[in-house]
């Protein structure tokens, strides 16, 4: 054991000395915890306990998890955690992985750790078995470690493979439910909807006007129907009554259609009824909004043409497809920008040869408005 000690601390401080930890504690846990507890306390010894927890999981689960939520909250922590669930999801699936979360002390020092370990465990289900997820979180209702962002999240999952309406009544029957989360719920599952089955939606939010999330689903569900339905959209914009929201949705809106084809904005506008100054600063402020954010590589020197579908970059023949109108720019060997660019903060990161196959490596420069 003294070798083995001596070996460990000679690779302390090392890339490989969480594996050798990981490789000790697999075979005699005891005495790799015992020669950890003898560390310095700090970052870099809660780093190591990813190690001696990596091995300790294989031999003995429970003592492992028990230990890591002993731990100082940490964000290392956070990933014991999740070596955790990988482990309890490689050794029992869905069951395993409950099974551990039920064996999370319920303790204050551990109230977080079990909220986040919950959501974790049902993210996994939502991905392989979202009925499921459904059913625990019905369960579990009430719960502390049940957070409002889990159910938002399982919500948002069901509504793009389930029927809308059970996974509104679902939402609905949970107790404890907030009404902000009520509303972002509700107002998620809608937009999910439009994009699936927009008549159908229209039919049921047509019997909401009654309801107090009404207006945001409204404002959502004119969003998701924008560009291909704008006269649909701007009459269901109109049925909003909280002013505050209907300007956020005609705003949202606009932008979405100035991205699409200007003059559907224009239109878009010029029907809401709105005042020519005001449906001007929607318009210029979408505009502004719509320029895009994207990011693509160029030889240090070299001609770079703009338009609303492609960047050429002239002398390398590289092409990236990108979304917008851009004028004219010329780069030089120091990234200057020439010309009237109508663009601000575009990140330069990478882009791929015509054969689609090879990365161009180059530096990163940022394009200002000039």
């Amino acid at each position: 054991m003294q070798h083995v000690a001596d070996s460990m601390a000679y690779l302390r401080d090392t890339p490989e000395m969480p594996a050798a930890l990981a490789g000790w504690s697999s075979v005699q846990p005891q005495a790799a915890l015992a020669w950890l507890d003898g560390q310095e306390d700090g970052d870099t010894k809660e780093n190591l306990v990813y190690g001696l927890l990596d091995g300790w999981a294989m031999t003995d689960f429970l003592a492992a998890a028990r230990y890591a939520e002993s731990r100082p909250r940490s964000t290392a922590r956070n990933r014991f955690r999740q070596l955790l669930l990988h482990r309890s999801l490689r050794a029992g699936g869905l069951d395993g992985a409950q099974q551990w979360f039920y064996g999370i002390s319920n303790d204050e020092h551990n109230q977080r750790y079990r909220e986040m370990a919950f959501g974790e465990v049902v993210d996994v289900m939502l991905y392989r078995d979202p009925a499921a997820a459904a059913h625990w979180i019905t369960q579990m209702q009430g719960q502390p470690f049940v957070s409002q962002e889990t159910i938002l999240r399982t919500a948002s999952s069901m509504a793009s493979t389930a029927n809308p309406m059970d996974t509104l009544a679902w939402l609905q029957s949970l107790s404890g439910l907030d009404e902000a989360t009520e509303s972002r719920g509700m107002t998620s599952i809608v937009g999910t909807w439009a994009t699936r089955d927009a008549e159908a939606a229209s039919l049921w939010l047509d019997q909401q006007t009654d309801s107090p999330h009404y207006d945001a689903m409204a404002g959502q569900f004119a969003r998701s129907i924008a560009a291909s339905a704008p006269d649909t959209a701007l009459a269901c914009v109109n049925t909003i009554e909280d002013e505050a929201q209907r300007d956020v949705a005609l705003a949202q809106v606009t932008r979405t259609l100035v991205q699409r084809h200007q003059d559907a904005a224009v239109a878009f506008l010029v029907g809401s009824g709105l005042d020519l100054s005001r449906a001007q600063v929607l318009y210029d402020q979408a505009m502004q909004s719509a320029q895009p954010q994207f990011s693509w590589s160029f030889a240090p020197s070299g001609q770079v043409d703009f338009d609303r579908q492609h960047i050429t970059i002239m002398g390398e023949g590289q092409t990236l497809d990108v979304s917008g109108s851009l004028n004219h720019i010329v780069l030089d060997t120091l990234g200057v920008v020439e010309g009237d660019a109508q663009v601000q903060d575009v990140k330069v990161e990478h882009a791929y040869s015509p054969d689609g196959a090879t990365i161009i490596k180059a530096r990163t420069v940022t394009l200002d408005q000039r």
